[in-house]
């Protein structure tokens, strides 16, 4: 279970989002912008962009746009909330 408090990019973006349970909280920042960098998107992120719904993933690797830990739940990329990073165990909130 992947927890990630702060910015989380290109290949920890990947590894972050096929883990099983990847949880955010409220300074989370996904992107997947090799793009931006002029680079192309290696494995990871093609596989991961592949298989999300429509036409999200081709978007997000081609623009390389940030989402927040909220933008990520409602997405469904993501499965829990975590208030507080440090203290986690007792702030989960599953789905929210």
């Amino acid at each position: 279970m992947p927890i990630a408090p702060g910015n989380c990019l290109n290949s920890a973006a990947s590894l972050f989002l096929t883990a099983g349970i990847p949880a955010v909280c409220h300074t989370t920042r996904i992107a997947l912008n090799e793009c931006s960098f002029g680079f192309v998107p290696h494995a990871g992120a093609t596989y991961l962009c592949s298989r999300m719904e429509g036409d999200l993933g081709t978007f997000l690797a081609l623009t390389g746009m940030p989402l927040s830990g909220s933008d990520a739940l409602k997405l469904e990329l993501a499965d829990m909330y975590v208030k507080d990073p440090v203290n986690f165990e007792d702030n989960i909130i599953v789905g929210a």
